[in-house]
């Protein structure tokens, strides 16, 4: 099972990793993205987020990895078998 979320960067988000990694849970991949250099257009439909995490977990722990994300503030997430 994969989950794949977008965060901006905060303290939280270093709690949630922490959280993770006492569930056991070893699979974790965090990923910083490069800021727009310019401004976006005016529909621009991106949501504004500075980290991409993909944790790849047992299907045991899919319900606890997913809490976890959405309470750590979590912008979207993605659920993958």
């Amino acid at each position: 099972m994969q989950f794949v979320a977008t965060f901006e960067y905060s303290s939280l988000l270093e709690i949630g990793l922490t959280e993770l990694k006492e569930k056991e849970v070893s699979g974790i991949y965090v990923v910083p993205l490069d800021l727009r250099k310019k401004e976006p257009r005016l529909l621009d439909s991106i949501q504004k987020g500075d980290v991409v995490l993909i944790v790849t977990c047992e299907e045991r722990q899919a319900s606890v990895v997913e809490d976890i994300l959405w309470d750590h503030k979590a912008l979207g997430l993605a659920r993958t078998r």
